[in-house]
């Protein structure tokens, strides 16, 4: 019968030395579910703040809404008062001064929701940035672990 044999020796990675396997084993275990338990954790981190940043960005839009609908009925009020006076320049002066009053209002109560608006931007950046930074390391990591199996 012929036999089939390979010429060369088998490379030192294939021969299985009793020595160190179970404790070869222990460590990728350890490796891996490490790097698991990474990824894991940062995806439900990740995810709690996308919900956060979805229920903050639900709830300014509710206030823009009553800010909306706030205006209105002070406009409505006045256009009722202005149509149930005898208009004077003393009553114009005063309603004048009013909305001014509300417009002035309405422009800060914009502005600070527009500087919350840009804080909410910045800690979404810091936060794909910290998540950016997360993988980088757990790529440092595979890679290590990979050089030291080789």
């Amino acid at each position: 019968m012929n036999e089939i044999a390979p010429d060369k020796e088998q490379p030192s990675y294939i021969n299985y030395d009793k020595k160190n396997g179970l404790f070869l084993g222990f460590i990728y275990i350890l490796v891996f579910g490490s790097i698991l338990g990474l990824i894991i954790s940062q995806t439900s981190f990740y995810a709690k703040y996308i919900s956060d940043i979805s229920s903050i960005d639900d709830r300014l839009k509710i206030i823009e809404e009553q800010q909306i609908e706030l205006n209105k009925s002070i406009i409505n009020n006045n256009s009722k008062k202005v149509d149930g006076i005898e208009i004077s320049t003393n009553d114009i002066l005063v309603s004048n001064q009013s909305i001014q009053t509300q417009i002035i209002l309405i422009d800060d109560t914009v502005k600070a929701l527009n500087n919350y608006k840009t804080q909410l931007n910045q800690a979404l950046l810091e936060i794909q940035t910290k998540i950016q930074e997360i993988e980088f390391n757990i790529n440092n990591v595979k890679k290590n672990v990979e050089q030291t199996i080789e």
